[in-house]
This record gives structure tokens, sequence and C-alpha cells, in this order.
């Protein structure tokens, strides 16, 4: 077979360095002026070398340059401008109109870093790439509608995070393909703990989606409308300690299945929905599933539960074809049932 052997030629050079070192620079605001970054940064027999840099100070947008010179030699530049945002827990994201809008001041752009009210950013799928999201990380989403060409991923890096929108659930976040099997508005994927707070859901065959083995706990939704889907939220085995609080489900097949323990289902409204409103099975008797002080109006089956441990109190359970179904051990206290 051939051989391919690798041979470094090396010439000495009169006018180099034996031990070659550069100065670093940083500027923000696109090359007007510079401040020091480090200086006599030592250089491999490659021309590579490495520094510890905390980044910063914050620019203005993408105003930020690097600068690396050889003394008395040659330079050169970032090849193009980038942003060094603030590292505070508050993100932001707008879409073409200010109108109605609470959190922020100016249209979203995706070249902005999404860091202030001012440089929002114009969609969410553009900002969870852009960051790693930790626990206590706000996503403030503005008033509008926000197209999603694709399915919103949120995974284990972004364990934590919150995505907020204003009072009446203003922010649309709008799938527009409810008839694909595999559409879902967002999906979560190992993440644990996310929220999704005052954010409307529409025309995507299931609204939340976590699969069997995505293992994504600590889920909650409170104040959101989940409509124009198939199934408005599923939330499948391994997904648990959900809660779903002062939310709306219409319209679909399904308004919600659970599959997880613990799952909390409060003070909510889910209605006109052609096969279950409330679909859950509990399969652990101290994790019980609650089902309390919610609204179940207008659907073929109210609600459903099977399995271990679930509790079915104070509902409001009208003009269903069937109110309650059981077939689990669980405990009914408190309803209003009726046709």
């Amino acid at each position: 077979p051939p051989i391919l052997s690798g041979i470094d030629v090396l010439a000495a050079n009169p006018g180099g360095s034996a031990t070659p070192t550069v100065d670093v620079e940083v500027s923000t605001d696109n090359g007007t002026t510079w401040t020091p970054v480090a200086s006599g940064v030592a250089l491999d027999a490659m021309g590579s070398g490495t520094l510890p840099w905390t980044a910063g100070p914050v620019t203005g947008g993408n105003t930020g340059l690097l600068r690396v010179s050889a003394a008395g030699g040659p330079e050169d530049l970032s090849d193009a401008s980038f942003s060094v945002a603030n590292d505070g827990p508050d993100y932001f994201v707008n879409d073409a109109s200010t109108a109605g809008d609470v959190f922020t001041g100016s249209v979203g752009d995706d070249l902005n870093d999404g860091k202030t009210p001012a440089t929002p950013m114009a969609s969410v799928f553009a900002l969870l790439a852009a960051y790693d999201l930790d626990p206590g990380d706000i996503v403030h989403v503005d008033t509008g509608d926000y197209l999603l060409v694709r399915n919103l991923l949120i995974g284990e890096g972004d364990s934590g995070v919150t995505l907020e929108g204003p009072e009446g659930a203003g922010a649309v976040l709008d799938r527009d393909d409810p008839l694909d099997t595999k559409s879902y508005a967002f999906e979560l994927a190992g993440a644990d703990n996310v929220t999704l707070h005052r954010i409307t859901i529409t025309e995507a065959r299931y609204g939340g989606y976590a699969s069997d083995g995505a293992d994504s706990d600590g889920f909650t939704a409170s104040e959101c409308v989940f409509t124009g889907h198939v199934t408005g939220s599923h939330l499948d085995r391994s997904n648990d300690y959900a809660t779903v609080v002062d939310c709306e489900m219409v319209s679909g097949s399904i308004g919600i299945h659970g599959g997880g323990v613990g799952l909390d289902i409060l003070d909510s409204r889910i209605s006109g929905h052609t096969t279950i409103g409330i679909e859950v099975v509990n399969t652990d008797h101290d994790h019980p599933t609650r089902i309390r002080g919610s609204t179940v109006a207008n659907n073929q089956t109210g609600i459903d539960a099977s399995g271990l441990g679930v509790w079915i109190e104070e509902n409001l359970v009208y003009g269903n074809t069937t109110g309650v179904a059981i077939s689990s051990e669980s405990r009914v206290v408190g309803n209003t049932v009726y046709g």
C-alpha cells in the first residue's frame, strides 16, 4: 500500500526571533480605541499562543475587535466584530414590531446580543443557540407572533431556564404545522425545571412534548394558553413532578397527557377536545398525580385517570360526553360533575 510520510522542513529566518511574543489588545468601538489585554504572550514554532482572558468590557452591540501585534512587526485583527454581553440572568426577544411591547424598546434582530431591552434578539431559537442558559435565567419574550420553523428543543444544558411572556400571554409561539406527527412547539430533552410563564403555544401536533425516557423533571407551565394542537401537552413517563397551573388547553384531540409521577394540574381550564380533556397515568402511590380546582368542559371525556394514586379534587366538570373515567386507585372528592 502507499505510504505517506510527513517531513518538517525548517529554515533559519535572519530577521526572526528565537522567542517570539505578541501583544493583545481589545476594542469595544470597532477599532477607534484600544485597551491592552496582555503583553509578551509567547508563541510556539508554528506561531500559535494562548492566554486566559475574562471577556470584557461589555460592548454596545457587535463592536468588539481583538488585535494581535508583534513588536516592530506585523499585526492582525479579528476577522469580524463581536459582542461582549453582560453576565446577568435576563435575556430579551422581540418580533419585528414594538406594538404592545412590555419588556423591550426595540424590534428584534438576531445580530443583537439579546441582553438588554434595547438589544433584543428576534427568535428564541437564536438566543438558545447563542447562550448556555443556567438555572435562574429568564428569557423575556415580548408581545408578538413568533413562527417556529422547527421544534424548539430545550436540552439538559438549559435546565432551570424560564421563558416569560407579558401579561395576557401575548407572546405567541406558532408552530404552524399541526398535521406533521413530529411537529412540537417545544420539546424537552433532559432539561429539568424548565418554566413557561404567560406564553401562548399554537398550531403544533404537540404543543409541548417530552418523550418516554427524556427524563425532564420539574417542568412548569403557568398562565399559558395551548390551542390548535392535536395534543396540547404530552409529558410521557420519566418526566416527573410537572406542574400545570392556571393554564388554558383549548380544542384539539387531547388537552394534556401526563405519564410521569407527581404531576399537578391546578386551577386550569381544559375544553373542546374531541377525545379527552385530561388523560393521566400514575405509577407511584407515594407521589400522586393531583387534578385540583380546574374546569374541564365540553370534551368527549373530561378526565381519564388510570394507574396508582390519582387525586381528583374540587374540579368543575361539565358538558362532556363522559365526565370522569377512572380505572385506578384514585381519590375523587368535592367535584361538581354534570352533563
